[in-house]
């Protein structure tokens, strides 16, 4: 299976291993949070087997964000994971 790539969501620059950990140490990040995935997929259709085929290129990870009183606030985009 081929490594997968991360990197930053604003910018699309690479992130190493170390970046990513760094994300992840942050406070307000935790994987149990993870509460959105942003797919950038293909789509297409093959007329000799009558059927949809999706191909999946990237998939954003974004965490849930609360507020002072423990409501949700929204979504932070964490990073993309690209060449899936």
């Amino acid at each position: 299976m081929a490594k997968k790539k991360a990197s930053d969501y604003y910018t699309h620059q690479p992130l190493s291993i170390d970046e990513v950990k760094a994300i992840e140490a942050d406070q307000r990040f935790n994987r149990k949070k993870v509460g959105k995935l942003q797919f950038t997929e293909t789509w297409y259709f093959d007329k000799k087997n009558q059927k949809w085929i999706k191909n999946i290129h990237s998939v954003l990870l974004a965490y849930e964000l609360y507020d002072d009183t423990n409501n949700l606030r929204g979504y932070k985009a964490a990073f993309v994971i690209e060449d899936l």
